[in-house]
């Protein structure tokens, strides 16, 4: 029997969320026989961390069928064949994404019960996570897409095609935005037309991570600018100026929050004066996020939390959740840690430090979110 191999390789660079080179290493092989086609798909992830080398996560073995990309029904094909996803479900959730090239997937974890009520296989490479506007939003870097996820059903309702790298993403004013990373751009979508309104030009540079306020959208880029995006208009309307390369911006209050890893700072901008003063924390940080009156901090490799008093700009408290955190989210009183090295999504007493819970999520969970 004549065999024939075909090897294609992909690489490309992306700005992690603490703003370290990643390479992601995609290989495909296809082997062609008699009379079918076998298709394996191998992800390997080589964070390269300064003195610091770790295998993440291996891919599992995808039992599903091939379907065809970009296709709605392709999307949600687990949520069909699984005995919780024709239920219909009200109330908020614990949202997370794994980072498995094999069996993608989108999960939903009942905060009172503390258990994965849901799953919806995904196509491509899901990175960025958001909930609101009526859906689940998840980014596909690989594809170009975002797709949307009815949060009652666990169905798909649409997989969007946007320009190209979309990474990080957020919904606010009506609307769904996700930044082209690579591109220097930001897509605004409408989540009840599922179609893309504007794209909007940022910079010339990588984006990293946006955030929306009561009155604007900002944007951060490795150019050392943070953009406030006008909403009424989709133009920009400032752009300001911070040391170092931005790599998260959260909303805390009436203040934007951007943390600089590089020289261990965070930065407050008044949304007022679109001003910057910086915050000397002496942590690199690499997510950060708003509740009960808080910020909490992610440290960059350490898998610590801290506290910080948005008043007095002051850490107030740290305490290790695990041995690595992807994600970060806060609700139901709670903070949700999603760790890749664990495989677990951690529910956590931010008062105390205590986990309350450790939930089971294969395949390395990465971006988590809290929403309806």
């Amino acid at each position: 029997m004549v065999v024939s191999h075909r090897i294609a390789v992909r690489y490309w660079n992306r700005q992690a969320v603490v703003n370290l080179p990643v390479i992601e290493v995609e290989l495909v092989m296809v082997i062609l026989r008699r009379r079918h086609l076998v298709l394996a798909l191998v992800g390997i992830w080589l964070p390269l961390l300064s003195g610091f080398s770790n295998w993440a996560h291996g891919a599992a073995e995808n039992p599903g069928k091939d379907l065809p990309p970009s296709s709605p029904a392709s999307v949600a094909s687990a949520a069909a064949s699984s005995p919780t996803a024709s239920i219909e479900r009200t109330g908020a959730a614990v949202w997370v994404v794994n980072r498995s090239l094999m069996n993608a997937m989108l999960f939903r974890i009942d905060p009172a019960t503390r258990q994965v009520t849901g799953k919806v296989a995904l196509e491509g490479a899901p990175r960025g996570l958001a909930a609101g506007e009526g859906g689940v939003w998840i980014s596909d870097y690989a594809n170009d897409k975002v797709f949307n996820v009815n949060p009652a059903t666990l169905r798909a309702e649409a997989a969007i095609s946007v320009r190209k790298a979309p990474t990080a993403i957020t919904t606010g004013h009506g609307s769904v935005w996700v930044i082209n990373s690579n591109e220097g751009t930001l897509t605004r979508l409408d989540p009840r037309a599922n179609t893309v309104l504007a794209a909007i030009p940022i910079t010339n540079s990588v984006l990293t991570d946006l955030a929306c306020s009561e009155t604007a959208v900002w944007v951060s880029s490795v150019d050392f600018l943070v953009t406030r995006v006008e909403p009424k208009s989709n133009s920009v309307a400032a752009k300001i100026k911070v040391v170092g390369n931005p790599n998260v911006v959260a909303v805390g209050g009436d203040t934007v929050w951007v943390s600089n890893p590089s020289f261990k700072q965070l930065v407050k901008i008044d949304p007022v004066s679109n001003t910057a003063t910086p915050v000397k924390i002496d942590l690199p940080i690499r997510t950060l996020v708003f509740g009960k009156g808080s910020g909490w901090l992610v440290h960059q490799q350490d898998g610590m939390v801290s506290r910080l008093d948005p008043a007095s700009g002051t850490v107030t408290a740290s305490f290790k959740a695990a041995r690595d955190i992807n994600g970060l989210a806060y609700g139901e009183g709670l903070l949700w840690v999603s760790s890749t090295r664990e495989n677990r999504v951690l529910a956590i007493n931010p008062e105390s430090g205590q986990v309350q819970a450790a939930i089971e999520v294969e395949g390395g969970p990465s971006a988590i979110v809290f929403g309806p």
